[in-house]
């Protein structure tokens, strides 16, 4: 491929490495998961994260799926 746009430069170097890509672009926007330390997991807690936007049919499909199969 001509370009690709990555997440880290971990990633760029690595596709890079492989002539996988002719350039690679970094996205600035990520998050570095490994700065942050998850809380305990309480399995009594019934509280769930979607990180997308609700305005998006697709995902407000997702949610209403989520409900009614998974978290019976």
């Amino acid at each position: 491929m001509d370009w690709c746009i990555v997440c880290s430069d971990q990633d760029k170097d690595y596709l890079l490495s492989k002539s996988w890509a002719k350039k690679c672009f970094g996205n600035s926007n990520a998050l570095d998961a490994t700065k942050y330390q998850l809380p305990p997991l309480d399995l009594k807690n019934k509280t769930i994260l979607f990180p997308g936007t609700l305005n998006y049919g697709p995902n407000v499909d997702a949610i209403c799926w989520f409900v009614k199969e998974v978290s019976r």
